[in-house]
């Protein structure tokens, strides 16, 4: 089974991944890190979601 689980930021989407791997000890969760220019945030620490660069590191990432 492949569940995604999508949302704006701030929506809640890492706290339901870890209640299901709390409850659901056979889930595997696959995470993926997003890219941002922005300054980490205190947040941004617990989860390690987010890779945080400099504009110029990010426009080289992208493919036209």
């Amino acid at each position: 089974m492949f569940i995604a689980i999508s949302g704006i930021s701030g929506s809640g989407k890492n706290t339901i991944m870890a209640n299901l791997v709390k409850d659901k000890k056979n889930f595997f969760i696959l995470t993926g890190a997003s890219a941002t220019t922005r300054e980490i945030r205190e947040e941004d620490k617990n989860y390690n979601t987010y890779v945080n660069m400099s504009e110029e590191e990010f426009k080289k990432g992208i493919v036209d």
